[in-house]
């Protein structure tokens, strides 16, 4: 298990839950909500109307964070960007979550 200031690295294992304040909207247009894969095992994120986010990685751990534009921000500083068509996060330890 790979660790980022006392936090799992999201790509396997997601970070610690908790993230506070700076919500701004969901990318618009594009519901994120609901399944994802990682190398082929599910996965899940939750975007709520205010622009928090809660994901569950392949192995069930949770994490919060909060949408800024097209960008997911999970509380330990790991960023996912998302695609346009809004099919594929990149986060930021160069794992993909694809649907």
């Amino acid at each position: 298990m790979t660790h980022y200031g006392g936090q799992a690295n999201f790509g396997s294992h997601a970070p610690g839950p908790g993230f506070g304040a700076g919500v701004s909207g969901p990318a618009v247009g594009l519901d994120l909500s609901g399944r994802w894969f990682h190398d082929g095992r599910p996965t899940s994120v939750s975007v709520s109307p205010g622009g928090s986010v809660t994901i569950t990685n392949e192995q069930g751990q949770t994490s919060s964070g909060h949408m800024s534009g097209n960008d997911i921000v999970i509380s330990s500083g790991i960023h996912g960007s998302v695609s346009h068509n809004g099919r594929r996060i990149s986060w930021s330890n160069g794992t993909v979550w694809t649907r």
